[in-house]
């Protein structure tokens, strides 16, 4: 599928929940419209993502090829994307945020695998956000080990969603470079915070995690204590840990 035939899939969010800024930069629709004000060279955070007419129009043949080849990236997102790299020069993009991606979020896996494999091609990226358009209490795959591996230079990782008992951080994380580390959720699993508490990110600063407010099950008093005490090496932030609630 061509970026030509793909291009009007793209879908420009303007809904309360969609951050007007990332990382103190402008977030800017990749095929959108542009502020009228931006300079050419205005350091901007990117917003790839496709609309919800996208879900009746790739079919259903696609979840079946997805199965065969192994990838689960939507075919229009991919499009979409290759199209960005194929039209902003990739090594200038320091800030992506990725919408929307597929038809139901929560059922569908972050498109990990064409996100890895831009990594080559992305080589000044220094902050993520995923999940940008999903709900906090959503379950997809978030992929976070693996992100980082591809991205041994990004400094800022903001995931909203994405860590539900099945689908959070089974093993702690090792990264050089990352400073900020945001987790959005409404349901953290012990788990992923026993993971988060157990990584090793010596240069993190600011450590936000949201806890949610269905706790059953979920993390104890106990199992923050590490992080709040500021015993854990990954927990070395600037402030605490931040507990926050949200429907």
């Amino acid at each position: 599928m061509s970026w030509t035939y793909a291009g009007h899939y793209r879908n420009h969010p303007a809904d309360a929940e969609s951050p007007t800024t990332f990382v103190g930069r402008a977030v800017v629709d990749f095929g959108g419209d542009e502020p009228a004000d931006r300079q050419s060279d205005e350091a901007v955070a990117w917003r790839i993502s496709i609309g919800p007419q996208a879900d009746d129009d790739a079919g259903e043949e696609w979840e079946v090829l997805a199965e065969f080849e192994g990838d689960r990236t939507h075919p229009i997102f991919r499009a979409v994307f290759e199209g960005f790299l194929d039209t902003v020069p990739p090594a200038s993009v320091e800030a992506l945020v990725v919408g929307r991606w597929g038809p139901e979020l929560e059922e569908d896996e972050a498109p990990i695998q064409i996100l890895c494999e831009a990594a080559e091609r992305l080589t000044g990226l220094k902050a993520m956000f995923v999940g940008e358009q999903a709900g906090i209490d959503q379950w997809y795959d978030a992929h976070v080990e693996e992100l980082l591996a591809a991205y041994p230079g990004l400094a800022t990782l903001r995931v909203r969603g994405g860590m539900g008992d099945s689908t959070g951080l089974r093993h702690p994380l090792t990264h050089a470079s990352l400073r900020h580390l945001a987790i959005e959720s409404g349901a953290l699993s012990r788990d992923t915070l026993v993971a988060i508490a157990e990584s090793d990110l010596p240069a993190l600063e600011h450590l936000e995690l949201w806890l949610g407010d269905e706790l059953q099950d979920g993390p104890t008093i106990a199992d923050l204590a590490p992080i709040l005490s500021g015993a854990v090496a990954a927990a070395a932030a600037s402030g605490p840990a931040q507990r926050r609630t949200r429907r």
